[in-house]
C-alpha cells in the first residue's frame, strides 16, 4: 500500500530566518523579502515589471517620489496597482508570525498609515478605463497579466515539447 503523500511545506515550529523543512528545495523567508524595505513582504504588491514591494512601501515610495514607477528598476507602471493575492496568501501561510508582527507595527505608524490611505485615494481617482486606452494596453500586450499568460503558455509548449507532443490552444468565440 502506498503512503499518503506529504505536504511539501512545513512550517510549524519554524524559525523567522531558517529555511522551511521538506524534501523539495528550500525556502526561506528572506526569498519573500521586500527590495525597499528588505524586511517579509506585507500585501505584496506585484508591478508591471514584474517587482513586488509591500503596499506601504509603495505607498511611502510615491508620496515621496509622486512617480507611478517602479521603485528598483524604474519602469513605469500602468494603472493602478493592485495586491498580489496569490503571494499575500502564500507569505501569510508560510510565515503567519513574521507577518502579524509587522501588520502590527504598520498600523501603529501614523505616517505609513497616511500614506497608505493617500495611495489608495489616488488610486481611486484614476479614470476608468477608456475604450482607446484598452486599444492601446492591448496593442501593446494587455499589460503585467498578459506577460504572465505568455510566459505560462510558454512553459506549457516547452514541456509539452519535450514530451514529444504539441500543444495547442484554441479560444473559442460564441457566435452571435
Amino acid at each position: 500500500m502506498e503512503e499518503p503523500q506529504k505536504n511539501d511545506l512545513n512550517v510549524a515550529g519554524q524559525e523567522e530566518d531558517s529555511p522551511v523543512n521538506s524534501t523539495s528545495p528550500q525556502i526561506s523567508v528572506n526569498e519573500f523579502s521586500c527590495h525597499c524595505c528588505y524586511d517579509t513582504l506585507v500585501n505584496p504588491t506585484t508591478l508591471n515589471c514584474g517587482h513586488s514591494f509591500c503596499r506601504h512601501c509603495l505607498a511611502l515610495w510615491w508620496m515621496s517620489s509622486k512617480k507611478t514607477e517602479c521603485p528598483e528598476c524604474r519602469e513605469k507602471w500602468e494603472g493602478f496597482p493592485k495586491v498580489n493575492i496569490l503571494l499575500r496568501d502564500a507569505i501569510e501561510k508560510l510565515f503567519p508570525d513574521a507577518i502579524r508582527m509587522r501588520i502590527e507595527d504598520i498600523q501603529q505608524n501614523n505616517d505609513i498609515v497616511q500614506s497608505l490611505a493617500a495611495f489608495q485615494k489616488y488610486g481611486n481617482d484614476q479614470s476608468p478605463l477608456t475604450a482607446s486606452t484598452a486599444r492601446v494596453n492591448q496593442q501593446r500586450g494587455g499589460g503585467f497579466f498578459s506577460g504572465v499568460l505568455t510566459a505560462l503558455t510558454g512553459v506549457a509548449v516547452a514541456f509539452n515539447f519535450d514530451r514529444g507532443r504539441i500543444f495547442q490552444c484554441t479560444i473559442h468565440h460564441r457566435k452571435q
